[in-house]
């Protein structure tokens, strides 16, 4: 510790750039991580979601442009799912997801309190297929006029299962669960009441998801789709629907892929290509270019980190050398590097600590769609934490093994500098760490 303050003030130029540059590097790899991982965390708090599809529609079966709607009648959505092998549970959400609504909760001896909260709404076994995490109750079926309500909005006003909420005109509803806050990155990201509607009706309002009993199951589940939609498309379609044959199977997965396309639900967040309705959506492309240049960033901040520890060789290696000469071993010395370069990290993960949070309310965060602050993003912490010490470790070893092999005569001589190796050294360094930069 005594060595590594005395090598901060030693070498101040150095250690000053060497802090500054790691610390703005982490700092931008941390932001871009933030958002990567929101990208592509998004949906996975649901249960099972690997094997939740939705459904939807090719829009030119209604004449319009050939993308695709996830607005599904009951009429198409509903024969999918009923007596198929293929499915384990389906539900479908109504079309605007999550919106303000106006509530009352009950009081006694006065007027029922008023409250403003954002709900969701859709059928009775949507909760089962999309896998609501609850901490009180049940949802295998809701019953009419019943509900969930998150965590959150129990807390608030002291709600429990059992307990009842009015909608506006007064009809009562039964909480029959409580599901844990859903994160912001999922389709449901801040409703804290779900409610069973029972619109019947035939408008194409709503979004259907399938729990299929394996992923296995996909393409069988297309082809009865397929067959079962022979009966429906007709309605939907003009003269150029062609049937297969029936034990064509290609001819019907074909013709399966034309009208509709089962979006898994961790790769919905990415299907950008709908028509008539503004999900949430991001570009993988987007999303992976961004992972690309946070790694580009980590490593020209690794390059740079070992560029200066090489640089002060021939200047330490006197110094080094010295401490051999009254009896040094080498072990103690590798680990007093490392020590420092450990030390440097730690000072310059400060820094960069601070750079967030002076930057998170500030027009960078007009830059991601995610929250910046530590408390929601403590994977993304340790991960930065982890990248940055694992840096240090192997950025430190290669300068401490180099430095500390040279007998003590080159370091009176002075002649690493000018030596083949050296040279070689800097020019590699040098040369690679410009030309990450510039890629």
């Amino acid at each position: 510790m005594k060595e590594f303050f005395k090598n901060l003030g030693r070498y101040k130029v150095s250690s000053v750039l060497n802090i500054l540059g790691l610390g703005i590097a982490f700092a931008a790899a941390y932001i871009i991580l933030v958002q990567v991982n929101f990208d592509l965390g998004y949906n996975r708090c649901f249960k099972d979601a690997d094997r939740v599809y939705r459904l939807d529609l090719n829009s030119s079966i209604l004449g319009s442009t050939d993308k695709w709607m996830v607005h599904v009648s009951h009429k198409i959505g509903r024969p999918l799912g009923e007596d198929n092998d293929n499915v384990e549970c389906y539900g479908h959400l109504f079309a605007l997801m999550v919106w303000e609504d106006k509530w009352y909760i009950p009081c006694e001896g006065r007027e029922d309190e008023e409250v403003k909260i954002d709900v969701s709404a859709g059928s009775e076994f949507l909760p089962k297929t999309l896998g609501f995490d609850l901490i009180a109750g049940s949802y295998e079926q809701l019953p009419p006029k019943s509900m969930l309500i998150s965590e959150s909005l129990a807390r608030r006003y002291g709600l429990e299962v059992g307990d009842v909420m009015k909608y506006e005109g007064g009809t009562s509803f039964t909480i029959k669960g409580i599901y844990k806050d859903f994160p912001k990155n999922s389709l449901l990201s801040g409703s804290e009441l779900y409610f069973w509607i029972e619109d019947e009706g035939d408008s194409m309002e709503y979004i259907y998801y399938y729990k299929l009993i394996s992923k296995e199951q996909e393409e069988a589940f297309l082809l009865s789709a397929a067959k079962e939609l022979k009966v429906l498309i007709p309605s939907f379609v003009d003269e150029t629907w062609k049937e297969p044959a029936a034990d064509d199977k290609e001819g019907w997965l074909e013709a399966a892929n034309k009208l509709f396309r089962l979006v898994p639900l961790y790769d919905s967040y990415f299907s950008g290509d709908l028509d008539g309705i503004k999900l949430p959506t991001a570009n993988p492309i987007t999303t992976y270019t961004l992972l690309s240049i946070a790694v580009l960033i980590l490593v020209i901040a690794f390059i740079n980190f070992v560029n200066f520890f090489m640089a002060l060789v021939p200047v330490r290696m006197r110094a080094v050398n010295i401490c051999k000469v009254f009896g040094a071993g080498q072990g103690t010395l590798r680990w007093n590097f490392v020590f420092e370069a450990i030390g440097l990290v730690i000072i310059a993960l400060m820094f960069a600590l601070y750079l967030i949070l002076g930057l998170k309310d500030t027009f960078i965060s007009n830059y991601v769609t995610c929250s910046l602050d530590f408390s929601d993003n403590v994977v993304t912490i340790i991960m930065v934490i982890v990248i940055a010490v694992a840096i240090a470790v192997i950025a430190a070893i290669y300068p401490a093994f180099y430095i500390t092999k040279f007998n003590a005569s080159m370091a009176v001589k002075g002649g690493f500098a000018q030596s083949k190796s050296g040279r070689s050294i800097r020019s590699i360094l040098i040369s690679t760490q410009f030309i990450v930069s510039m890629i």
